[in-house]
């Protein structure tokens, strides 16, 4: 009798395992790594639980607002099954764990590397035109560099030159049919009309153009630039929700 209930016991306790590595697999690296310190997940109070934005794929069919309301979810946007939520982090495991969810993921929290990137890639080379030999450095200087996104913050310190004027010489907000042709123009109009809500144009213009700054604020004063740091800059405003 003891071995039947040994037995029982066992195959219980493998099921129960069996059921947690289903849910750890549907768990990205880092969330994997973060759940490990929670024993328990359960469906807490957000207040009483740190946020995590995660992405989260639901099945077919899957009952968005009861998941929503058992689990604390903030759903901050979408693409098909695939939401961007913010969840209690204790509630991460029960999440995966539960048969509506396809997969939980979060990338790793973003960090300025704009001080090492041109190193990186060898973009400073070319700046002093030292690689294969070259005529010239080459800085962007003479070329005007084009972006279609949204969110532009024109006057932004990536896009001042040494004077401390803007290199965005042209620059169209199509949200509101407007465009700006003079630096006068697009420094008086600061920012496309998205800009409250938006920045994406900002820093893609900034990785592709943007000025050498200095941020005081580190530590040790760390100098961040983008690739093309003399071009010109044309932005365009679009619709992001399109």
């Amino acid at each position: 009798m003891k071995r039947l209930l040994l037995l029982a016991a066992v195959m219980l306790l493998a099921q129960g395992l069996s059921a947690q590595t289903e849910a750890y697999k549907k768990l990205s690296p880092r969330l994997q790594r973060l759940t490990t310190k929670v024993s328990q997940p359960s469906t807490l109070n957000p207040q009483l639980s740190p946020l995590i934005d995660v992405l989260v794929k639901f099945v077919d069919g899957a009952d968005e607002a009861a998941l929503t309301e058992t689990y604390g979810l903030t759903v901050k946007a979408r693409i098909g099954r695939v939401l961007v939520v913010s969840v209690p982090v204790d509630n991460i495991r029960a999440l995966a764990d539960d048969a509506q969810v396809v997969r939980v993921e979060a990338e790793r929290a973003p960090r300025p590397m704009l001080d090492r990137v041109a190193s990186q890639i060898e973009a400073d080379k070319a700046w002093t035109g030292t690689e294969h030999e070259l005529q010239q450095a080459y800085t962007g200087k003479g070329v005007v560099v084009g972006v279609v996104d949204c969110g532009f913050d024109y006057i932004h310190p990536f896009f001042r030159d040494s004077n401390g004027k803007t290199r965005v010489v042209w620059a169209a907000d199509y949200l509101k049919n407007k465009k700006y042709t003079s630096q006068e123009a697009i420094t008086a109009a600061m920012h496309s009309s998205d800009a409250a809500k938006m920045f994406h144009g900002t820093h893609v213009a900034a990785i592709a153009a943007g000025s050498h700054v200095e941020d005081a604020d580190w530590d040790q004063p760390t100098a961040y630039q983008g690739i093309a740091i003399e071009a010109d800059i044309a932005e365009g405003c679009i619709n992001s929700e399109i």
